[in-house]
């Protein structure tokens, strides 16, 4: 049984959302390891104005690829315009990747 990339986004921001809230609701802050390339655009773009107010999350970059946070290809440039620039309430604060630094200064930090 083959399922598609709609079906999936939707379980994965409704299980992601539910969690976010209670973790949030029970008075603590949220951490999330976010995933970069394009699967989990769909997921990102529903999220968004799914979870209320972002203020307490914190989001961290799972993976990056050492390139300017803007190029098109930065997965810092994807969660931004597919999450970031989507929250209507409260911004979270995302900790990305220091792409200016070397590979091992950049994992050090």
């Amino acid at each position: 049984m083959k399922i598609s990339v709609e079906t999936t986004a939707n379980s994965a921001t409704e299980l992601a959302a539910r969690r976010i809230r209670e973790v949030i609701d029970g008075g603590a802050a949220t951490h999330i390891a976010l995933a970069g390339g394009n699967t989990p655009r769909p997921t990102y773009e529903r999220i968004a104005g799914t979870v209320g107010d972002w203020s307490k999350v914190e989001l961290w970059l799972g993976d990056e690829r050492m390139m300017p946070l803007d190029s098109p290809d930065s997965n810092y440039a994807l969660v931004k315009q597919s999450l970031l620039d989507r929250v209507a309430v409260g911004a979270p604060m995302i900790h990305p990747v220091r792409t200016d630094l070397s590979t091992e200064q950049a994992a050090a930090a």
